[in-house]
């Protein structure tokens, strides 16, 4: 397993005290263009800085290019067939390795954990932030958490430094549990359940929530032999790679994470519920208890759609009633 940081997190950084454990899988990629620790390894991008001129975020900005342009030799310091752990938070350059190796990977797992900027940035940080997790099918999982709701649990005298410390302390207490559930995972794409506090197959989603069980105690880390597959050349492992059937045609046409997931669910979960109200038909759906980032959709939605489906059928074509829904006005 390897851990990425940047020197400019403001969360996840070199600083922060819950990586020294795991110093030994730690990579810190310097976007500011220099060595910034010998505590671990760091990978440092050809960035210089000139004067005091403001670089952008995002994909335009001089930081984000600099690493692109090293993005292949950052690609080769992943090995293969390793777990790639890419912690980022609110500041959008600390996405900008993962933007990089998300389209060069092959043979790595990527998992992704980052949460929002804080309600307090400026639009320009908050739209580049969004517009770097808009595509994360390239992702093996995702953790996904917003930030509002420790700003929202600290008094009102709380100052910034108060804001950091308790957010540095609460993503650095439920590291472990990530990493465990990371090195247990499967192949298929996961999203981390904030209620449950585990890691859920995107494909099950509500189906694999159980609102019941025990959150478990994460007191020890043990991470198996996994990664090296191949030493000095030499094949030692069975990697699986895709093949002409249908689970490598359903792998590919599944339906990713995204962060605003739960928000996509709760919307269709919505508009089914008019459809079936608009049209007379009885309608019993639950809510999805997931917290965090999900596919939108699940196998509860698909079969509460086929219902609908089979309902609808029934009712004379000039009797049928289809509420207005204009997907790109609503998300």
């Amino acid at each position: 397993m390897r851990i990425i940081v940047t020197d400019i997190g403001m969360i996840w950084n070199h600083e922060n005290p819950f990586l020294e454990k795991y110093k030994d899988s730690v990579m810190v990629v310097c976007l500011e263009g220099k060595k910034v620790t010998d505590k671990y390894e760091c990978f440092v991008s050809p960035y210089e800085s000139i004067g005091l001129e403001s670089d952008s975020y995002g994909t335009e900005g001089r930081k984000y290019q600099a690493l692109e342009s090293v993005g292949d030799k950052l690609n080769r310091h992943m090995w293969h067939h390793d777990d790639i752990v890419l912690l980022a938070d609110g500041n959008p350059e600390s996405l900008y390795p993962f933007y990089v190796l998300k389209d060069r990977n092959e043979h790595n797992r990527l998992h992704l954990c980052v949460i929002s900027p804080f309600k307090f940035e400026t639009k320009k940080k908050v739209q580049a932030h969004r517009l770097l997790l808009d595509d994360l099918s390239a992702l093996n999982s995702i953790f996904y958490m917003d930030s509002n709701t420790i700003f929202n649990s600290l008094p009102d005298q709380a100052k910034f430094p108060d804001l950091i410390n308790k957010t540095v302390e609460e993503l650095g207490s439920m590291l472990p549990r990530l990493l465990v559930g990371i090195n247990d995972m499967e192949r298929e794409q996961c999203f981390f359940d904030l209620k449950t506090m585990s890691y859920i197959p995107a494909c099950e989603g509500y189906g694999a929530i159980d609102e019941n069980a025990p959150i478990e105690e994460i007191s020890e880390i043990n991470f198996d032999s996994r990664p090296l597959y191949a030493t000095l050349g030499l094949l030692v492992g069975s990697p699986s790679y895709p093949e002409d059937s249908d689970d490598a045609r359903e792998a590919i046409e599944r339906n990713p994470v995204r962060v605003d997931g739960k928000r996509i669910c709760n919307l269709l979960r919505e508009k089914r519920i008019q459809l079936a109200e608009a049209n007379g038909i009885i309608f019993d759906s639950a809510e999805c208890p997931s917290i965090g980032a999900c596919a939108g959709t699940c196998p509860k939605c698909d079969e509460e759609l086929r219902y609908l489906q089979q309902e609808i059928e029934k009712i004379p074509e000039e009797k049928r009633v289809y509420p207005k829904f204009d997907v790109l006005e609503e998300v």
